[in-house]
């Protein structure tokens, strides 16, 4: 797989199932149905103060080796290629190499500055997303526009939507769509000539309707995710004749490729069939093209494949998956193993390895895997019930744009566990998770304006958040719009 696709494209396959205990508890799995429609649903405790309904909302909550060897050789006579191959060598840290977070950047750097894109991006996402080092979105956003600069169709459109977000669009709207369109036009040229990759993301970018909020469900606001392809570009007309063809001609194009053995093709192969992108959604081909992929050594391919064997309750097969993918170094599958250790699910249940894991992945800029150590702590399960922990891991979740992760640290706020109870910094992380379409946000907004918790009353702005959980399918934003006679 191209590395920048990977990074840009990668589909994360997260996402939750909320049970109600004290704190929150999390499950990185659903059906496909509620992954896609909802992502993240709030069910209300049941620990309520006297007089009112109901309390704030808890959520219960590839690289070759062998081939590596000839790469510092490569590396050392300044081989742009080389170099980069062997900085995501060391980020990755697959089997027997170990990981090394400065080595990877010196090297990343050394290419990129060299005029390899493919370094370029590489170091904008570990900037954007804090692998191992401080974020710094400055330095991001600069490695972005030289890797746009230098003709990298996807950088072309990510550092559109970037500037959008860091900047005032409408002063930078002309810049913005000229970047669009030279973004565009590069994939076309590049799918003419047959590129599979270029065709599927020319579909996503075509796409009329959200397929599914990634942002959401990978716990973070990048802009190396699907939805900037989905409906965050400015720029763009949805179309989806030409969404549905591109799919198709991807399609098309990717058997091909997988008759021929190639295991990215088999791998998105299975991601479309199970998102129904140009075909039927079809579990059975889904599962047999992630299994082929992981087979063939796709590292992608062994997580995706471990989470069609978890769906189907093949606990075993997912745990061999998750675990080959883990050895190649893969943050995801570190979680997914974490997951799986602290139900005791394919293995003896084992909760200290399962934090064990959940921290090497938050090590790697996870910010799911902060979710998971926040709730672990906040919960006290497998280890000593800690809130002034929770509160770090929720901040550092939070700070990374997952919007679960504020909803926690506004939780930690209006409560005073683990930091000093402030119901203005709870609105204000509330506030920003709501702006993601969390629904718990919202109905938390709602219940603190209603009932005045260390904020005047404002029936006003409570109606208003309550209603907006509501429209999301939050329950208990309907009964408390029930109970105060303002259900629409």
């Amino acid at each position: 797989m191209n590395r920048q696709l990977q990074i840009i494209l990668m589909s994360i396959f997260i996402a939750f199932n909320c049970i109600i205990v004290e704190g929150m508890n999390t499950n990185p799995q659903q059906t496909r149905t509620d992954r896609i429609r909802d992502v993240l649903r709030e069910i209300i405790g049941d620990h309520n103060e006297p007089g009112e309904p109901n309390g704030p909302v808890e959520e219960t909550q590839t690289t070759d080796t062998a081939q590596s060897k000839d790469l510092p050789g490569k590396a050392g006579e300044r081989d742009p290629e080389a170099m980069y191959e062997l900085g995501i060598t060391y980020l990755e840290g697959p089997n027997d190499v170990d990981r090394d977070v400065p080595k990877a950047l010196a090297l990343l750097t050394q290419s990129a500055e060299s005029g390899n894109s493919n370094a370029m991006l590489e170091l904008a996402y570990i900037y954007q997303k804090g692998d191992g080092i401080d974020r710094d979105q400055s330095k991001a956003l600069e490695w972005l526009r030289r890797a746009a600069e230098a003709g990298k169709s996807i950088a072309m459109l990510a550092f559109a939507a970037a500037v959008s977000k860091e900047h005032d669009s409408a002063i930078l709207e002309e810049q913005n769509v000229k970047w669009v369109r030279k973004g565009m036009l590069s994939l076309e040229k590049a799918a003419e000539k047959g590129d599979c990759d270029a065709m599927r993301i020319l579909g996503m970018a075509y796409q009329p309707i959200k397929v599914v909020n990634w942002g959401s469900v990978a716990g973070s606001t990048t802009w190396f995710s699907t939805p900037l392809l989905c409906t965050q570009i400015p720029g763009i007309d949805k179309n989806e004749g030409k969404s549905t063809e591109w799919y198709r001609r991807a399609i098309s194009g990717y058997e091909k490729r997988a008759a021929a053995g190639d295991p990215e093709a088999m791998f998105w192969l299975g991601k479309m069939c199970e998102l129904g992108l140009g075909v039927k959604e079809d579990t059975t081909k889904e599962l047999d093209w992630y299994r082929k992929a992981a087979e063939a050594g796709h590292r992608e391919g062994m997580v995706e494949h471990g989470w069609a064997c978890y769906r189907t309750e093949d606990f075993e097969n997912a745990f061999k998956s998750f675990n080959k993918a883990a050895e190649q170094g893969s943050a995801e599958a570190l979680l997914s193993l974490g997951w799986l250790y602290s139900k005791g699910q394919g293995v003896s249940m084992n909760r200290s390895k399962a934090v064990e894991l959940w921290r090497k992945a938050a090590d790697r800029g996870h910010p799911q895997a902060m979710l998971f150590l926040g709730a672990t702590y906040a919960n006290g399960e497998g280890v000593i019930q800690d809130y002034q922990q929770a509160v770090s891991w929720y901040k550092k979740g939070a700070d990374r744009g997952d919007a679960t992760c504020m909803f926690g640290l506004g939780l930690m706020y209006s409560t005073g566990r683990g930091i000093a109870s402030d119901p203005n910094e709870a609105i204000e992380w509330w506030t920003k998770g709501a702006e993601k379409e969390h629904a718990g946000c919202m109905a938390n907004l709602g219940w603190i304006y209603l009932y005045g918790k260390g904020v005047q009353q404002d029936r006003k702005q409570a109606v208003y958040w309550l209603r907006k959980a509501s429209d999301l399918g939050n329950e208990y934003a309907k009964k408390q719009l029930v109970e105060i006679g303002e259900i629409r």
